[in-house]
């Protein structure tokens, strides 16, 4: 199933950016850095989202356990574009 992207919803670049580095980043141990960063600068705006994130972390880095050239495939496809449809379609709820 095809999924909201943060570039189709009214979130700004710098939100969407910042998302992007979790899902993009080289290892896990690197997303995790990058979510610890994510949550500290965007909770208090965008408080679904991390949370979100943080309730499905085990099944959103899942594909970490793939070669980096098969994530850059799987990621486009995969559970990190369900939850961000859940995201859009709770953000546009609330606005």
């Amino acid at each position: 199933m095809k999924t909201c992207h943060p570039r189709h919803t009214n979130w700004n670049t710098t939100f969407a950016a910042d998302m992007k580095e979790i899902y993009h980043a080289a290892t896990l141990q690197a997303a995790e850095q990058a979510i610890e960063y994510f949550e500290k600068k965007w909770n208090h705006k965008y408080a679904y989202a991390v949370r979100s994130w943080r309730n499905n972390w085990v099944e959103l880095t899942q594909f970490f356990d793939y070669p980096l050239e098969i994530r850059k495939i799987v990621y486009t496809t995969n559970v990190i574009e369900s939850l961000n449809r859940g995201i859009c379609s709770q953000e546009a709820k609330i606005q």
